[in-house]
Parts: structure tokens; C-alpha cells; sequence
């Protein structure tokens, strides 16, 4: 099964936010409803602090599913990293591209839609990104903001 994934499938520039988290220390964990073997292998090539997904797992010469991520209750599995790295909610970003990661709000102070598949997302998000350049500039006006910073320059009392 293993063979069956290629983590080259991955978005073109996910090497530039795996570099950002990297550097500036920022935990990162991928939350899929999708098999675990994807998963652990792009955690795995781009550093991901952790990943949960589903898993098929062969039980006396047959294949069982094992749900480990509802995909309607990511937020259950988002708790549960949060605890584990001693992260705040808010301190969170949540990102998804579909209505079925938008869980993950209920314990996220935001939430991106990051190419989204349809535009109900989007309109739930607090911001939309296309890739992952875009991301980053929006963690980056974030983390400005909450030193006092816009766009670079003190904000005004």
C-alpha cells in the first residue's frame, strides 16, 4: 500500500510553508480523512510535527477500515495536538480546502481556505489563500499584529 501514495502529489510549494514552520518554530500537524500512508509520508519528507489519518489494516486475511479522523469531527483530533504541544486555541490557525475541515474552527482562532473547493468555504473563512505563499503572508500579518505591528510600522495609539 505503501507504493500505492506519491508525496509528489503534494501542492507545488508546500516545501515554502514546511521552511516557514520550520523556522520560526511553528507546530504543524496534518489532520486527514484520507489513508495514514499519505499522510506520514509527506510528514515525513517535509517535517510535520505529527499527522493522524485513516488506516486499512489486514485482520485475519481481511482488509478493516480504521477511522482515526472523522471527517466531520476534525476539531476532536485537533484537540488532541493542541494538549499534546501545549498549544493555546488561540494561538491556532486552522487551514482546509473543504466544508469537512471547517471543524477544526470550533478550536482555531482562525481559519483559511486554502484553494478552496467551493466558494461556501470561502465564505466561512476568515481568509482564503491559493497557495501557500499566500499562507505565509497571512500567518506573518497575524504574528505583526499581535506584537503591534501593521505591515511593518507600530500601530498608532
Amino acid at each position: 500500500m505503501d507504493q500505492s501514495f506519491d508525496a509528489a502529489d503534494v501542492t507545488y510549494d508546500f516545501q515554502k510553508i514546511s521552511d516557514f514552520l520550520s523556522d520560526t518554530g511553528i507546530k504543524s500537524v496534518i489532520i486527514s480523512a484520507g489513508v495514514i500512508n499519505f499522510a506520514r509520508k509527506v510528514s515525513e519528507m517535509y517535517h510535520i510535527d505529527d499527522y493522524v489519518a485513516n488506516d486499512v489494516i489486514e485482520v485475519r486475511r481481511e482488509l478493516k477500515f480504521v477511522k482515526n479522523v472523522d471527517p466531520a469531527r476534525k476539531d476532536l483530533n485537533l484537540k488532541t495536538y493542541l494538549r499534546k504541544f501545549s498549544v493555546k486555541e488561540s494561538e491556532t490557525i486552522s487551514i482546509g480546502d473543504s466544508i469537512a475541515d471547517f471543524s477544526m474552527k470550533k478550536c482555531s482562532s482562525l481559519f483559511i481556505a486554502f484553494n478552496p473547493l467551493d466558494s461556501v468555504l470561502s465564505s466561512m473563512a476568515d481568509f482564503t489563500a491559493y497557495n501557500f505563499a499566500e499562507v505565509i503572508r497571512i500567518v506573518e500579518a497575524i504574528n505583526d499584529l499581535a506584537h503591534g505591528k501593521s505591515y511593518g510600522a507600530p500601530l498608532s495609539e
